[in-house]
C-alpha cells in the first residue's frame, strides 16, 4: 500500500483524513521499491499537502497538545563493514530501490541509475 506510485495511495489517506484528527504518514522501506528514493521521498513529502490533518515525517516530529511529541523515520539498519557483501546480495532493498548519481563524461556531466547501496543505508542510519 505505501508506495507513492500506486494510485489508491491518496484517495486512501484522504478518507482516514475524513476519519481522524490526525494521520502520521511514516515511510518503510518497501515504499521505495520499484523506482528511485529521491523522486519517492518527493512524492511522499507531497503528501503534507493532502490535507491539513495529514503529516509526513520523514527524518522530523510533530507536537501535539499536552506535550505529545510523534518522532518518525524510517529505520534502516547498520551494516557492518564485514557482512556488507552478503546483505547486499541477500536484501531485496538493495534490488528494488535505485539511486541516481551523477556521473562526469567526455561530453559533460550526466545522471545516472543506480542500485541502492550499503553505504547508503549506512549513512541514512547514522
Amino acid at each position: 500500500m505505501g508506495r507513492p506510485d500506486i494510485p489508491s495511495l491518496k484517495p486512501f489517506l484522504l478518507a482516514r483524513c475524513e476519519r481522524f484528527k490526525h494521520i502520521f504518514y511514516v515511510a518503510g522501506n518497501h515504499c521505495f521499491y520499484a523506482g528511485e528514493y529521491e523522486t519517492h521521498l518527493q512524492q511522499l513529502q507531497a503528501l503534507d499537502n493532502l490535507n491539513f490533518r495529514m503529516y509526513f515525517l520523514h527524518n522530523k516530529s510533530c507536537f501535539l497538545p499536552n506535550n505529545v511529541r510523534i518522532l518518525g523515520t524510517t529505520l534502516w539498519s547498520h551494516v557492518p563493514r564485514e557482512s556488507a557483501s552478503r546483505i547486499s546480495r541477500s536484501l531485496n532493498d538493495y534490488y528494488a530501490i535505485s539511486m541516481m548519481k551523477e556521473e562526469t563524461s567526455g561530453d559533460g556531466k550526466r545522471k545516472a541509475r543506480r542500485r541502492l547501496t550499503v553505504d547508503d543505508t549506512n549513512e541514512w542510519h547514522a
